[in-house]
C-alpha cells in the first residue's frame, strides 16, 4: 500500500510569526536582535505555531516512512525532553546504562534517571 504525499501542507514561512518573540521559559529571556537574525526566526516550542508545524511533520513523516499509523509522535520541547524520551523508551529497569556527567544537564539527567529507575 503506497501512501501519497500530503497535498495540503502549509509552507513553513507561511506558518512562522512575523514579529520577534519574548521567550517566557526560565526568564523571561529577551532574544537579542543579532541572535534572532542568526536564527532567522524564533518560535515558542510550546505554542500553537509549533503544534501546527509538528502536525505537518507527522503527516510528512507518515509519507516518508510509508506507514499508516496514528502513533507517529511529534514532540516539541527542549533537548532534555528528547534525551528523557530516548532513555525511557530504550532502557528497561535492570539494564546497564552509562551517563557521562560533565555539567548541569547531564548531572540532572543522571539524578533523574536513577531516581526514576531508568538507569541500573
Amino acid at each position: 500500500m503506497a501512501i501519497s504525499p500530503p497535498s495540503d501542507i502549509d509552507p513553513l514561512d507561511a506558518t512562522l510569526p512575523d514579529e520577534p518573540l519574548l521567550m517566557m521559559g526560565a526568564g523571561p529571556v529577551p532574544i537579542p536582535a543579532r541572535v534572532a537574525a542568526a536564527n532567522s526566526i524564533v518560535i515558542n516550542h510550546l505554542g500553537e505555531t509549533m503544534a501546527h508545524i509538528i502536525e505537518q511533520v507527522k503527516r510528512m513523516s507518515a509519507y516518508v516512512l510509508q506507514i499508516d499509523s496514528a502513533r507517529i509522535l511529534g514532540v516539541a520541547g527542549p533537548g532534555s525532553a528528547a534525551m528523557e524520551m530516548a532513555v525511557a523508551n530504550l532502557v528497561e529497569p535492570g539494564d546497564c546504562c552509562l551517563c557521562v556527567c560533565n555539567g548541569f544537564f547531564s548531572n540532572g539527567f543522571s539524578s533523574n534517571g536513577f531516581s526514576s529507575n531508568w538507569l541500573a
